[in-house]
Parts: C-alpha cells; structure tokens; sequence
C-alpha cells in the first residue's frame, strides 16, 4: 500500500508539471500496487477492499492511457474516493501508527 502513496505522489507532480509520460509511468505503478492489493483483501474476506482495489487499479490504467494531462486529471479524479473510502472501512490509528482493522 506505501507503494501507491508513493505513486500517488509522482502523479500530482507529473501532472502539475504537465509531464504526461511521467504521470503515466505513476499511475502505472499505482495500478500494480492496487493490484498487490488484490489477493491481500480477498484472504482476508473484505469484498469491499476488493472492490475498492480493483476500482482504482482500473482509474489508475484510465489516467495511464489518458493521452492529454487534462483527462488524466479527470481520471485520477477517480482514484484517491477508492482509496479514502477503504481506509475508513479498514485502516486504524494515526499517522505513523497505522494499522488494519
């Protein structure tokens, strides 16, 4: 998961500097990391984290093979209301003490 925060932050920068072939690097990346994510939620029976995971793996290859920065932005739209709505329904804690519910 620490690999798409990551991710997630080379796109806001690829974007914001306009460098479509950077965001697209990013956000491939990001859709390999929801993808890890994949198995994790299955094992552990959370078909909404699956379902939040495979719905963002799918926006990130949307703003991958977006071929303009104006809709990669409106594609990455799409990933991080994935992303928050599985944190509040699985993740505990603050910053720095993170954990799974």
């Amino acid at each position: 998961m620490k690999s798409v925060v990551a991710a997630n932050g080379q796109l806001r920068a690829a974007i914001m500097a306009s460098d479509t072939a950077a965001a697209a690097t990013a956000a491939n990346n990001m859709a390999a990391g929801f993808d890890k994510m994949v198995p994790f939620w299955k094992a552990k029976n959370a078909d909404d984290a699956v379902k939040f995971a495979t719905t963002a793996r799918d926006a990130a290859k949307a703003v991958a093979a977006a071929t303009s920065i104006a809709d990669m932005q409106a594609a990455a739209r799409n990933v991080n209301p994935n992303c928050g709505g599985c944190h509040m329904a699985h993740r505990d804690g603050a910053p720095g003490s993170f954990s799974i519910k």
